[in-house]
């Protein structure tokens, strides 16, 4: 199994510039060009939001738990884990019960409206970088190869 693509965000370094979420959607959207999907209907989304916190930066993205909650509640099995450990959502499967959205501890997984499925965080599967990371002019999100403490995503 290959390593986990993991970002850690470091609040102080961040201007809110909300460059990341854009890069996201972008990366997400039919078109894959910025000025294309502002017309795109449904719009895309991001898979990460970055809200302000009791005056500070704070990044909800999905944490790629070990044994995840979102998927434990899924009645649907639409979330799995990929062989490079990734967890992510088949929009096939999804029926949109939002299940995984309140089973999240972190609060990284988002509701498609439109599209009536959940998004989550996919490490920009089928890109040879991360485009939060790349976009973030501050360097406040940096990809981060160590292993993160899931301790709260047990079961």
């Amino acid at each position: 199994m290959s390593e986990k693509k993991r970002k850690k965000f470091i609040p102080y370094k961040c201007e809110s510039c909300d460059r990341c979420m854009v890069e996201c959607a972008v990366r997400h959207s039919e078109s894959k060009n910025l000025f294309e999907a502002l017309n795109e209907k449904p719009a895309p989304m991001p898979r990460l939001s970055v809200t302000i916190k009791d005056g500070l930066p704070h990044m909800a993205i999905c944490q790629k738990c070990g044994k995840p909650r979102c998927r434990a509640a899924c009645e649907f099995k639409a979330i799995h884990e990929h062989h490079d450990g990734n967890v992510v959502i088949d929009r096939n499967k999804c029926v949109g019960c939002w299940a995984c959205v309140d089973a999240c501890p972190f609060g990284a997984i988002f509701k498609n409206k439109e599209k009536r499925i959940s998004v989550n965080c996919d490490n920009c599967k089928g890109y040879p970088d991360l485009g939060c990371v790349t976009a973030c002019p501050t360097n406040a999100i940096v990809s981060d190869e160590e292993p993160l403490n899931v301790e709260m995503c047990r079961i």
